[in-house]
């Protein structure tokens, strides 16, 4: 974001600066040219022109806004009729219902039960080492091998 001068203020406020409208957006995004501007405005008070009418110059400026467009703006449609199963008590109630469901039959007990199961499985699994569980698998080949066949390939 480029910030304006003191110089480029003095000359918005005298009316002498030609880019007034990117000047006036950037007063009211930036904090700190807003802060240069007000200084710049107390510095040149004195050289700005008196307000003789005020009245005069309060109804003036009344009939500008008024000559400028109007935007609407969006509002709100009224709220129509909601079907009831959008309602978010209705999810809250289905919610609550189902929870006391589970929790009358046993299912979370059982889940439970079944999890418990699960992770004593495991643990079991775990603490048996590599070497017991390469020395199992070579015992259950030796053991599928037919005897027959080891006398044959046991004779010269």
């Amino acid at each position: 974001m480029t910030h304006y001068t003191d110089q480029q203020w003095k000359a918005y406020i005298q009316g002498d600066e030609l880019d007034r409208a990117s000047m006036d957006t950037h007063l009211l995004e930036c904090d700190a040219c807003m802060d240069i501007y007000l200084i710049v405005v107390e510095d040149l008070h004195e050289l700005l022109p008196e307000i003789t009418n005020i009245t005069a110059f309060s109804e003036g400026v009344l009939q500008h806004i008024k000559s400028l467009p109007t935007y609407s703006t969006k509002h709100s449609q009224p709220m129509t009729h909601r079907r009831w199963y959008t309602n978010m008590f209705f999810h809250y109630t289905i919610a609550a219902s189902l929870t006391i469901l589970l929790v009358g039959s046993g299912i979370f007990d059982q889940i439970f039960d079944r999890v418990s199961e699960i992770s004593e499985n495991t643990e079991q699994a775990q603490r048996a080492t590599v070497s017991d569980q390469l020395t199992n698998k070579a015992g259950q080949w030796l053991d599928s091998i037919p005897a027959k066949q080891v006398k044959k390939e046991g004779k010269p």
